[in-house]
This record gives structure tokens, C-alpha cells and sequence, in this order.
């Protein structure tokens, strides 16, 4: 019987990692060539991706690696290097201008409200939610991290997995939850920063997150600013929120419940929206950057 390695425990040569790309906003998704090679094929019969083409009406199966990956081809296929080949996933705009405000008729301004029309925070515009395509970008990205929680293989990559990631994606509450592994080495990278380096990390995730943020959903306000931040704190464990009910990820069995020299599991709480599962593998992909860059 082959032996399972588990990442908080064990060092394991990198099978897939995540980037962020600041202009226009995009998840990259790495996947190592052997992992792709080696990987189980995904079935169009597979319940799971019937399922989600009567849910939300996508139109094209998954696919594989030799183009396009994701439903209705999500995540574009970029550039290949000696080991690894990249997979784009922008980040997709959510609320899309659909007139003008009924409303103010377009004025902005209020009779009643000091601060103009309360329907369209006095821009006299009115909006409608593609959550579809949110939806869409979030169901690619659980089909992705099912396919790479099945590998059983071994890469050739001298570069070691440093997160695994899952995901779901149900619309109803916490339909969007998330969770996966923190490997040694980056709990490892995580404790050596002092605390002006965490102070920088931590500005430049939250920084990522709320352009992303501000891709979906247009211009940020005060309410994204100050619900959008990430921690490393706490014994050197990462958290981040972003806008919702006490939504966020963080270490999974408490902050206290760390063994020295290991990983940990992390999870999230209240991920209710497609959009909220983005903006926090957002936070992920570029906790993985700097970590990356890091350890160089």
C-alpha cells in the first residue's frame, strides 16, 4: 500500500501552487507538468459536474490541461515553463451597470436622504449582480482542488507544496466555505518574520484583496476598507477577513492548537458568497507569493 504523506507533517515536492497577478486581477494557478501528466482525468458523467451544469446553467464541461481549464473555459491557459503551466482565473466583475437609477431617475439626490438616493448611494445608477459568473469562476476552482486533493503521485519539482487549498461551492449559507493544509516551510517562513515584516506582508495581501474586491464589485468603500484585513499573529498563524458576517479564514482547531515544527489546517467561517471565497484566495495566492519570494 503506497504511503499517504500529509503536508503539515511531512515535506512533499510542489504539485500545484497559487500566484496573483495586481494588474487587471488574476489568480494564477500553477500546476506542475507531472502533476498534470499523472492526474486523474475528470469525467463529464461525474455527478458532481452534472450537477453543477443544472445548477447554475454552465454551458461547457471542465476540460482538461491541454487547453483552457474550468466551466465555460473559467481559466485561460498561459504560459508554460520547464516544469510548471500556468492557468488564469481573472477575477471576475459582479455588479454591471444596468441604467439608470428608477428611483432618482438618475439625479442621485433625495428628497428625504441628506446623502442623496439610499438605492444607488446617490450615483444615479442603477446595478444588477452576474453572480453567475462569480458562481462560475467558484465552481472551477473547487473542480481544480478536487482533481489536485486526488493526486497520489510524486512531482519531480525541487520546489516544496507549501498550501493545499479546498473549496465548495453551494448557494445557500457558507455555500462558498474553503479550508486546506499550511506546509512546515511556511509556517516555518511565517515565524522568521519580524514584526515589521508581518506588518508589510499582511499590507500588501490586504492591498490585493481589496482590488479584488473593487474588480467585482467597483469602486471600494469605507465599509470593504475596514472589513478587508489580514494577521499573522497568535503563535505566527494567518488569518484574513473580508466583507460579510464575521467572515474569514483562520487556523482551524484555535491559534493555541499548534505543534511546533509542523503545518496546520485552516478553515474559514461564514463564506457565504462566491465573491467572498475570491477575495480570500486571493489572500492565499498571495500569502503564497510572498512566501514563495521569501525563501529564495
Amino acid at each position: 500500500m503506497k504511503e499517504i504523506k500529509i503536508l503539515t507533517w511531512e515535506n512533499i515536492p510542489c504539485w500545484y501552487e497559487l500566484s496573483f497577478k495586481k494588474t487587471k486581477p488574476t489568480i494564477v494557478l500553477r500546476a506542475h507538468k507531472d502533476f498534470i501528466k499523472n492526474s486523474k482525468k475528470i469525467s463529464t458523467d461525474l455527478p458532481l459536474i452534472k450537477n453543477y451544469k443544472e445548477r447554475f446553467g454552465f454551458k461547457k464541461n471542465v476540460g482538461d490541461f491541454d487547453g483552457d481549464f474550468g466551466f465555460d473555459s473559467a481559466f485561460k491557459k498561459g504560459r508554460e515553463t520547464k516544469d510548471f503551466v500556468e492557468f488564469n482565473a481573472p477575477i471576475p466583475l459582479v455588479k454591471k451597470h444596468d441604467g439608470i437609477c428608477d428611483c432618482c431617475n438618475g439625479t442621485g439626490e433625495s428628497d428625504i436622504f441628506e446623502n442623496g438616493c439610499i438605492h444607488c448611494n446617490g450615483e444615479g445608477i442603477s446595478y444588477s449582480l452576474d453572480m453567475m459568473a462569480a458562481y462560475r469562476a467558484s465552481a472551477s476552482f473547487t473542480m481544480f482542488f478536487f482533481l489536485a486533493g486526488c493526486f497520489e503521485g510524486e512531482t519531480s519539482s525541487s520546489l516544496l507544496q507549501l498550501m493545499t487549498v479546498e473549496t465548495v461551492t453551494i448557494n445557500d449559507l457558507s455555500g462558498c466555505s474553503l479550508g486546506g493544509m499550511f506546509s512546515i516551510p511556511l509556517c516555518g517562513w511565517l515565524e522568521s518574520l519580524d514584526e515589521d515584516k508581518k506588518y508589510l506582508v499582511c499590507d500588501e495581501i490586504t492591498e490585493a484583496m481589496r482590488a479584488a474586491v473593487t474588480a467585482m464589485m467597483g469602486k471600494s468603500t469605507s465599509y470593504y476598507e475596514g472589513s478587508t484585513r489580514t494577521h499573522i499573529s497568535y503563535g505566527d498563524a494567518f488569518a484574513a477577513d473580508c466583507p460579510g458576517d464575521a467572515c474569514g479564514i483562520q487556523p482551524k482547531h484555535g491559534y493555541d492548537d499548534r505543534e511546533e515544527g509542523r503545518g496546520y489546517e485552516f478553515g474559514s467561517h461564514n463564506v457565504d458568497t462566491p465573491m467572498q471565497q475570491l477575495v480570500l484566495l486571493v489572500a492565499l495566492a498571495v500569502l503564497h507569493d510572498k512566501a514563495r519570494e521569501g525563501m529564495k
